[in-house]
């Protein structure tokens, strides 16, 4: 049953690549270079720890770890428009498509949270890290704002949550 949800994952995340420029996601090659620098590698990190917790806990301690989460991202993007318009790309191309694939598999936490724990390995964050950050922002959006899948342009998935960024600790 692992490996089938991990087949499943993967036939429909390329399923919704087949789609996507039919239901309004183009498709695009955005690159988020700010991710390969030490400093923003290591908030994406904290960023996806926070998510990880976020997934496990329900209530009140899963919205805290989701404001921690948003935290971690404020800081990253550093009101960097163009950083944020990257990350809302790539978020759109991969994140969305990892997150469909994780959803439908029939273990989408256990997909999302082996994602989340392994992003860091990938060499280079700047285009794949979206592989890790999509399904987890997606299944707690499915958790906090239902219908949220019919999103504007350029809009990431961190931004839809409506919780506000807290404290980082």
């Amino acid at each position: 049953p692992l490996l089938q949800a991990d087949a499943a994952s993967l036939l429909f995340h390329e399923a919704w690549h087949v789609r996507q420029q039919e239901l309004g996601f183009p498709a695009n090659t955005a690159v988020a270079p700010h991710l390969d620098q030490p400093e923003d590698r290591y908030l994406l990190r904290l960023e996806w720890a926070a998510l990880a917790k976020a997934l496990q806990r329900r209530g009140i301690a899963q919205r805290a770890h989701i404001e921690q989460a948003l935290a971690f991202r404020q800081r990253r993007i550093g009101g960097s428009r163009e950083a944020a318009g990257a990350e809302a790309l790539q978020m759109r191309h991969e994140g969305i498509a990892a997150y469909t694939g994780a959803a439908l598999s029939g273990a989408p936490v256990r997909l999302s949270l082996g994602a989340l724990a392994t992003g860091s390995k990938r060499p280079a964050l700047g285009r794949s890290f979206a592989y890790a950050s999509g399904p987890a922002w997606g299944l707690l959006l499915d958790r906090h704002r239902p219908g949220w899948r019919g999103i504007g342009e350029a809009v990431g998935l961190a931004e839809m949550v409506p919780f506000k960024p807290g404290r980082t600790v």
